[in-house]
């Protein structure tokens, strides 16, 4: 999607949807820029942390059952205890 974006002259910046400090960083990018509009394309990938999820499209608009549900939060919770220290 870029590409046509920039063929429209926009001012294009791409950053990991699953990194908040390059979002921050884009955000910031985006408020400096002028003389034309921006864009922020954020990739991401479907059910980022989740083993049996990630980059999966079948659960794109799934929910998913409990014991899934529970799965899901504690390897959540686990990368949430590794990324505090």
């Amino acid at each position: 999607i870029a590409p046509k974006f920039k063929a429209f002259n926009w001012n294009v910046i791409e950053t990991c949807a699953h990194d908040f400090d390059e979002i921050e960083d884009a955000f910031k990018k985006a408020k400096k820029h002028k003389g034309a509009p921006t864009v922020i394309i954020a990739h991401s990938v479907k059910g980022k942390c989740v083993s049996y999820m990630e980059n999966l499209a079948k659960w794109h608009g799934t929910a998913p059952n409990a014991a899934e549900y529970e799965l899901a939060m504690s390897e959540l919770k686990a990368q949430l205890a590794e990324l505090e220290g």
